[in-house]
C-alpha cells in the first residue's frame, strides 16, 4: 500500500495505491476493495433512538466510512483518489478523532 502518513486540512483528496504480487513476482489480476473512515473520539457520546422496530436502539450518527471497489491494472496495482469532503464537512466533527483508518483488501480474479 502506498500512503502518506499526513493529511492537512486543506487537501481535497486523499490519494491511495494497493498493489498485490504473487510470490514469484508475477502481479495479482482483479480486484482491490479500499475503506477509509473517520473514526468517533473516544470519549463520545452519541445519542440512541429507540423505537418498535429497534427497540435496542439505533445510533443518530454513524461516523463517515467510504469503501469502492477498483479493478487492479497489469502491473496488479489499484489507486483511488477519496474525496475528503465526506469526513471534514459534517455535522459531527466535533464527534470525530483527528485520525483516519484505511483498510484494502485484494480478491484475486477468479476465485
Amino acid at each position: 500500500m502506498n500512503l502518506t502518513d499526513k493529511i492537512s486540512v486543506v487537501q481535497e483528496e486523499y490519494e491511495v495505491k494497493v498493489c498485490a504480487e504473487y510470490t514469484y513476482g508475477q502481479p495479482v489480476p482483479g480486484k482491490a476493495g479500499v475503506k477509509l473512515c473517520r473514526p468517533l473520539v473516544d470519549n463520545a457520546v452519541i445519542p440512541i433512538t429507540i423505537d418498535e422496530r429497534n427497540p435496542q436502539g439505533v445510533p443518530d450518527y454513524t461516523p463517515p466510512c467510504h469503501k469502492e471497489s477498483i479493478e487492479m491494472d497489469h502491473t496488479g496495482c489499484a489507486s483511488y483518489a477519496f474525496n475528503l469532503a465526506i469526513f471534514t464537512k459534517n455535522a459531527g466533527e466535533k464527534l470525530l478523532g483527528d485520525v483516519f483508518s484505511f483498510r484494502a483488501e485484494v480478491q484475486e480474479e477468479g476465485t
